[in-house]
């Protein structure tokens, strides 16, 4: 979810006004070519939202979980990675003719189970060292940076389709549309971007068009100029975007 929402200036002024506490957690993860990003896990409060009803949830673009809090839980990591990411690897190594031997660098925190317990074979969970993983951490070097670009411009954007007024609109936003969004927004987040989130822990030969294909996502100035468009938000300032 994007880290800041917005308030209408009415909606900003009743009595009592609360940001809405609605959260989900969304790991996220990419091989080192960026030629596979891999199915996207999500984490809501809800074991069935309402928005699901008469949906095959396998349907959905992504995996969904729920904890009660939408944090990740080490049980789920776990079955994440034996029930979804393992099988992934092995079917995408197999296309490409390779050996099924695969590494999955991850952040040595709580909420991820053992290195022991992520193992299958030759493909296995490597912990990233604690005292560097902010820096080097891949998805933290442009991906995710990138991909939260792109699903902010098209919540607001989905926002400004809706024939409601904004706060209607904001209401009406639920997890479902928040899946298909950012699956969306994650498939604009080009392979060279990917490619280029690695740079830290692996080398790699840069190609002639990495540069030009590289994206610069929307800045948070072209964001609050597509916020001004919006019905009810025309006199909203940069500080009404509330963190």
């Amino acid at each position: 979810m994007p880290s800041k929402s917005l308030a209408s200036k009415e909606e900003a002024s009743y009595p009592g006004y609360k940001k809405s506490k609605d959260r989900v957690s969304l790991p996220v993860c990419a091989n080192a070519s960026g030629t596979d990003k891999l199915p996207l896990l999500l984490i809501g409060k809800s074991k069935k939202p309402r928005s699901f009803k008469n949906i095959n949830v396998n349907s959905l673009p992504v995996k969904y979980r729920n904890q009660r809090s939408a944090w990740m839980k080490s049980e789920i990591f776990e079955k994440w990675f034996h029930g979804d990411f393992v099988p992934h690897v092995k079917q995408h190594l197999a296309q490409l003719n390779l050996p099924p031997k695969a590494v999955l660098r991850i952040d040595n925190v709580p909420c991820h189970p053992e290195e022991e317990m992520l193992t299958s074979g030759e493909i296995r969970a490597i912990f990233l060292p604690a005292n560097v993983t902010s820096l080097i951490q891949p998805m933290d070097q442009g991906m995710i940076e990138a991909m939260k670009g792109h699903y902010k411009k098209k919540l607001i954007s989905h926002i400004l389709e809706c024939e409601e007024n904004l706060n209607e609109a904001l209401k009406q936003i639920n997890v479902k549309d928040v899946i298909y969004l950012i699956a969306q927004a994650r498939q604009f987040v080009k392979a060279a971007t990917i490619r280029k989130s690695f740079h830290k822990i692996i080398v790699q030969k840069r190609r002639e068009d990495e540069f030009q294909q590289t994206e610069n996502p929307p800045t948070d100035g072209e964001l609050f100029e597509i916020i001004n468009g919006i019905e009810g938000c025309e006199e909203v300032l940069e500080e009404d975007i509330f963190e």
